[in-house]
């Protein structure tokens, strides 16, 4: 080891060694604890991961259309506060219909997956990334939901139509936050697949 580091002390080279392999080992103890499953927790971790993946898709996919294709033409097309503030409510509410199921079964199916794995203290670093990074998403899309668009909701309800778009522009912004999120939360979830990307 000292070879590598000739400046460096025995301690010194092994913990730089130690520092260089740690996470080819997590990712390695990660995979054997999975491989080493029995059979009927591994086809419901499977299933656990299919679902967890297909609601990702349906929920940030649906944040990426609604908020990023179709909220900033109905902008452009609909001129007039009423009409569009109509519109975009009616969109807003059935997507959150929709996706309720979907962040349903992201919660159960990751932290279902987090205990068929052996609970949180046999998480790795990047299972922990992820792990955090995607309940911070949840929340946030609680908030989105419960203040600015029942906040929209009401202004629809009495007619403030201006209100009504402000609000809708505030779920953008939120929504947008979200989907930045997303990005290392995905990141995250090929390190712990895969391992390192560098």
């Amino acid at each position: 080891m000292r070879a590598l580091w000739p400046n460096a002390s025995r301690e010194q080279a092994k913990s730089c060694a130690l520092r260089q392999v740690k996470p080819h080992i997590t990712h390695f103890c990660c995979n054997q604890v999975i491989r080493h499953m029995p059979p009927h927790i591994m086809n419901w971790n499977s299933l656990a991961q299919f679902i967890h993946i297909l609601a990702v898709v349906l929920w940030i996919g649906g944040i990426v259309f609604m908020d990023g294709f179709l909220a900033p033409a109905l902008r452009q097309a609909v001129a007039q506060a009423q009409p569009r503030a109509q519109l975009l409510y009616v969109l807003f509410r059935n997507f959150f219909a929709a996706i309720w199921g979907a962040g349903a079964a992201l919660v159960i199916t990751g932290y279902g997956m987090v205990f068929l794995r052996g609970g949180f203290g046999a998480l790795s670093a990047a299972q922990w990334v992820m792990v955090v990074l995607g309940s911070a998403m949840v929340l946030l899309a609680l908030y989105i939901f419960f203040v600015p668009f029942l906040r929209m909701r009401s202004a629809v309800l009495h007619g403030d139509w201006d209100a009504a778009c402000a609000q809708a522009g505030r779920i953008r912004l939120l929504s947008t936050v979200n989907i930045v999120l997303a990005v290392p939360t995905i990141l995250s979830g090929v390190w712990a697949v895969f391992g390192p990307l560098f």
